[in-house]
């Protein structure tokens, strides 16, 4: 019977962050110079929780979630019906025709089910990059909206430290990588950020608007 692997990931909020780069360019539609001696305003975006409670990745893990399920209940078919043919075989002499029949047909079902698994996880990878890169571009829209609407001209990325680690090693390394160290909590545009988002994703249609294989 062949080994049962676990099928591909549900899309999960977090995994997207390494995507993200520690400030967004916002020259794709750069604002006007500021005037000679005005400094730069910059202010920050909680990331993950940008990716964690933005609607458009709730609905996109709950359909990922079904799918992986749909192919799971497939593959678990497709591994009784080889199963049933291995038993077939069995039930003939090795010399006879029958046999070799049998056993020409599971060989067939062997190498037409590899192809369709490799075929299935490829699929959902390429659905899962196109949707984590569809998403990345939807935030750096809504942050450069309302970075240049609220007159800010740098947006860096934050995030709250996990304080639940238990692991020195890892917490030290989480310590290290972090980019903002302190802000006002009158520069976080994170809630607005978050609002524009939802704004425009229920604009286009919410839950509807999203298929795993588009």
């Amino acid at each position: 019977m062949p080994k049962h692997t676990s099928w591909m990931y549900i899309v999960a909020a977090a995994a997207a962050i390494a995507a993200v780069s520690t400030a967004w360019n916002l020259a794709a539609d750069p604002p006007a110079a500021a005037p000679a001696g005005v400094p730069t305003r910059v202010a920050v975006v909680d990331i993950v929780k940008v990716f964690n409670e933005f609607d458009q990745i709730k609905v996109l893990n709950q359909k990922m979630s079904a799918l992986e399920a749909d192919l799971q209940a497939q593959d678990q078919k497709k591994n009784q019906e080889i199963e049933s043919q291995r038993g077939a075989v069995k039930a003939f002499s090795p010399d006879s025709p029958q046999h070799k029949k049998a056993n020409d047909d599971l060989r067939t079902m062997l190498v037409n089910y590899q192809v369709w698994k490799l075929e299935a996880q490829d699929r959902m990878s390429q659905n899962h990059l196109r949707w984590v890169n569809r998403t990345y571009e939807s935030i750096r829209t809504q942050v450069a909206a309302v970075a240049k609407a609220k007159g800010f001209q740098v947006i860096l990325t934050t995030q709250e430290l996990d304080t639940s680690i238990t692991d020195s090693k890892v917490m030290l390394k989480q310590i290290i990588e972090r980019k903002v160290l302190y802000f006002d909590p009158v520069v976080d545009l994170t809630a607005d950020v978050l609002a524009a988002l939802n704004n425009a994703f229920a604009a286009a249609g919410g839950a509807r608007s999203v298929d795993v294989d588009k």
